[in-house]
Parts: structure tokens; sequence; C-alpha cells
């Protein structure tokens, strides 16, 4: 994006801020400048609802065709629900489409410059497979490496020979781990006396424990107008109009307000 574009951007993800609750409105920020220290969830609002509005007709057609083949099929992966094996279908021509654009227009179409830019985007292609064989990613997409990395600065108590120590601690807490699951598998009236536990009991889930909601307990919460809807016009106007008619069948409602 030229610096334009991204200033552009930055000053309606600027705006956008207002609209969601603050622990989330603390990640909207300009995907330009601050894209070092994007998490997850970040990225995740931007691909899903900021981007494609935002980048329509202000990025080369190629690039935004190129960005929009991950957005259709976040839309898919992100679903909190099982997906039918015609969506999984899709998802894999939106990835292979993606990574075709990739090789045309990071490559030119010539597999020798793979050593000036390293095809990592390839990886998304393992996706549709892992959730044939896991199931839906929420089950189990839990940024679960963002969590332990958070666990590893508690280990270094070392400040003059932090990775020695880090690896000490890493190695004594699986070594640990490794003993009570044994004691509890193969010798559980000695695990059961020492522990007060019995590693045959039902599991009590924690309040924090996830369970996705059947179709009938369903619920959405919508957050109060901030003000009265107001009703688009110019450029933003046409950039959600060009939006719409690449994902929406049939005609599309002669006006269009905006609430927040």
């Amino acid at each position: 994006m030229t610096n334009s574009v991204a200033e552009l951007v930055g000053a309606e993800i600027a705006v956008a801020r207002a609209t969601v609750p603050l622990f989330q409105a603390r990640g909207l920020r300009n995907v330009q400048t601050h894209y070092k220290s994007y998490k997850a969830v970040a990225w995740m609002s931007f691909v899903l609802s900021t981007g494609p509005a935002a980048l329509a007709g202000r990025i080369p057609s190629e690039s935004y065709n190129m960005f929009m083949c991950p957005v259709r099929a976040c839309r898919l992966i992100f679903v909190p629900d099982d997906l039918p094996v015609s969506d999984v279908a899709t998802l894999k021509t939106e990835l292979q489409n993606l990574c075709g654009l990739f090789y045309k227009k990071a490559y030119g179409g010539d597999i020798k410059n793979i050593t000036l830019c390293l095809s990592t985007v390839v990886a998304l292609l393992d996706i549709p497979y892992n959730i044939e064989a896991c199931g839906p990613v929420w089950s189990y997409c839990k940024f679960p490496m963002e969590r332990y990395i958070g666990t590893l600065p508690a280990l270094m108590r070392s400040r003059s020979s932090p990775h020695a120590a880090l690896m000490n601690a890493v190695s004594q807490k699986y070594r640990a781990e490794l003993i009570a699951s044994h004691a509890s598998s193969f010798h559980r009236e000695l695990w059961t006396d020492v522990s007060g536990r019995d590693p045959c009991a039902q599991p009590e889930y924690s309040r924090s424990s996830f369970a996705c909601p059947s179709k009938e307990d369903r619920q959405m919460t919508l957050m109060s107008p901030r003000k009265r809807p107001e009703l688009l016009a110019g450029h933003e106007l046409q950039s959600l109009l060009k939006v719409l008619e690449r994902n929406r069948q049939g005609a599309l409602p002669s006006q269009i307000f905006s609430k927040k």
C-alpha cells in the first residue's frame, strides 16, 4: 500500500475503534504502521470486516482479488459450526486461487524466483485437510502457541544465563508432568494416597472452558447504537457497493445506511 492509502485506511480504522468494545479497540490500529505488533484477533478483524471495504478501489485490482481469496476462505474457516463437504471444497478452491495469484504476482510466474521470496503461503493449503482430520477450526484454534510463549518469561530466573535457565526449567516441568502421568496411569492407588485425587474421577471443567451452543440456543448480543443511521455517499458508498457485488447475489437495496 502507498502511504496515502495507508493513511486513509488508518483513519477509517480509527473511526471504527469507537464502535467496538474497549478491549478489542486497543488492537484496531493502522496495519501499515503496527503490523509487527498486530495480534491474531486484530488481523481477524481486519480480514473479515475492515480490509474488504477499506481497500476496495485503493489498491491494484490484482492485489485486491488476491486479498479477497483469504477473506472468503476465512469467512468459512471461522464459522462456529460444522463445515459441509461443499464448503470445504470451496475453501480449497479459494486457497488454491490465492496461491496461484501469489505465484503470478510475487514470483512473476517464474519458479526460479523462489530463492528471493520463500513460498510460506503454500502452507495455507493444509488448512482444509486439517479441518477434515480434526474438525472445525473453532474447536481447536485457541492460539496455543501465544499462550505457551506467555508462560516462558516466568521460567527464565537467571539474567546472566537466561537460555540455560529456561532449558533447565522446561526440562524439569515436562519431567514432572511425565512422572505424574505415569504414576496416575500405572500406580493409581499410590497416586490417590499421595495427591488426594482419584485419576479415574470425572474432570471438573473450569468457568473458562468453551462449549459451542446449539443452533436453537445460539444468541447474539447487539451493542446499543452510538448515533442515528447515516446515509452513505461518495467514496465509502462506492467501495461498499463493490464489496457487496462481489459477495452477494441478487439486487442491492436502493439506499444503504450506516449504523454505529
